[in-house]
């Protein structure tokens, strides 16, 4: 499962960046066995492809070329619960479950009142949980480009939370989404390591 970030930094440019390593990253999988999930969200979570067979690698990248650009905020906790949502949707079958997160920033804090606020820390806890819970393996690929000291070091933070341990092998912090289209090949070769197929 793909769950990838459309928020209003990302812009169209980046987001087409995203798309492409994203087809990079499921033509190293299996195609014989693998099923595909693609999550976009913003302020609110969509279920773009619900999880399913591709043929061939051209199909597949044909799909996720289809998958426009929609900016908005950032809540990420949604999109994760979404993912819970869609893998218990899924016809059930052997194998392993992966969620790779890609993402341009912190998952938003929420304002529950003047002044108060829940932090996107504190939000991201009971998905992750669940998800960590129901044996998903999670990846989470951060991309750095245009943050601020501060987001990065909570973005980092965030990185560590959501993904699966060893935090080591499970989070990849990128400089910026350029970059990300090489690391592509070594994001797909971390996910499918010790993986004979994917839900």
């Amino acid at each position: 499962m793909f769950v990838l970030d459309s928020s209003e930094k990302i812009g169209k440019d980046n987001w087409e960046k995203i798309i492409n390593a994203t087809a990079t990253i499921a033509s190293k999988f299996d195609l014989t066995f693998a099923r595909f999930g693609v999550i976009q969200y913003q302020s609110y979570p969509e279920k773009i492809i619900k999880l399913m067979k591709f043929n061939d690698d051209k199909s597949l990248a044909a799909t996720l070329a289809k998958v426009f650009y929609k900016s908005g905020g950032k809540r990420t906790d949604l999109a994760l619960n979404t993912t819970l949502e869609m893998f218990k949707e899924a016809t059930p079958r052997s194998g392993s479950k992966v969620c790779i997160l890609i993402t341009g920033g912190p998952s938003a804090q929420v304002y529950t009142a003047p002044g108060s606020y829940v932090t996107g820390e504190d939000l991201l806890v009971t998905p992750i949980t669940q998800l960590h819970n129901a044996e998903v393996a999670v990846y989470a690929v951060g991309v750095q480009e245009g943050l601020s000291d501060e987001d990065k070091k909570t973005l980092t933070a965030q990185l560590g939370l959501i993904a699966s341990k060893p935090t080591a092998d499970h989070v990849k912090e990128i400089a910026d989404f350029a970059t990300l289209l090489t690391e592509a090949p070594k994001i797909a070769n971390s996910s499918c390591i010790g993986m004979l197929f994917v839900i």
